[in-house]
């Protein structure tokens, strides 16, 4: 039985993302012959009210003489990924999306798979192979706050530029000219789940000195 990640940090820094070859469209149909004749060479199907969705391969679908309008390329994400993990499906998207790339999850029992336009395949490996690298990087390591060096890269990674600092800064501590102890408990309690509530004091006199830093 293959090791199982549950935590984000675990999902995120060892998600292994591979592009799958060929190319895919999403189709409906509520034609039973039809979707009988699809669903041997889909590979995924979903039940809507509207009717029966599969992906298919487009060579299948162009033959079947099918509507293709948008072609889309599987990244397959090679995690063992927990079916009650939080923090993957989110990132992957929160990435991508910050990239102006679509995508679409769908989530298998083994890993997530990705698709997204087949056009912008090789960038969306190039900003998953990137969010992989940071997120097994440790953090703030060699630094002050060195007490932080296994905060996960969901958390790190909301301070890579001044103004995604500020805004996150702002967004935690409301008037940035007396900070709220009720505000800095929700994240306190969000931190005691990943195993560093012994560096809440540190990190509130650290985003206090970040803060005081864009005023």
């Amino acid at each position: 039985m293959p090791k199982i990640a549950h935590t984000a940090h675990d999902m995120i820094s060892g998600m292994t993302p591979v592009l799958r070859p060929g190319d895919f469209v999403f189709v409906t149909t509520n034609d039973a012959n039809l979707a009988a004749s699809l669903s041997s060479g889909s590979v995924s199907t979903f039940r809507e009210k509207e009717g029966l969705s599969l992906l298919i391969p487009v060579e299948l679908a162009e033959r079947l003489s099918l509507t293709v309008e948008l072609p889309m390329r599987c990244i397959t994400l090679n995690v063992f990924s927990s079916l009650d993990g939080v923090g993957l499906s989110a990132a992957v998207a929160s990435a991508l999306g910050d990239n102006n790339i679509p995508c679409n999850m769908i989530a298998a029992f083994h890993h997530d798979h990705v698709f997204v336009p087949s056009e912008m395949a090789a960038h969306a490996m190039e900003v998953l192979i990137d969010l992989q690298n940071q997120a097994a990087k440790p953090a703030w390591r060699g630094t002050r706050q060195s007490c932080h060096a296994n905060q996960p890269f969901h958390l790190t990674s909301q301070f890579n530029n001044h103004a995604t600092r500020r805004q996150r800064i702002l967004s935690i501590m409301g008037d940035h000219q007396h900070w709220q102890p009720a505000r800095f408990g929700a994240v306190k309690h969000h931190l005691a789940d990943l195993g560093a509530q012994r560096c809440v004091k540190s990190r509130k006199r650290f985003v206090q000195q970040q803060s005081a830093r864009f005023r």
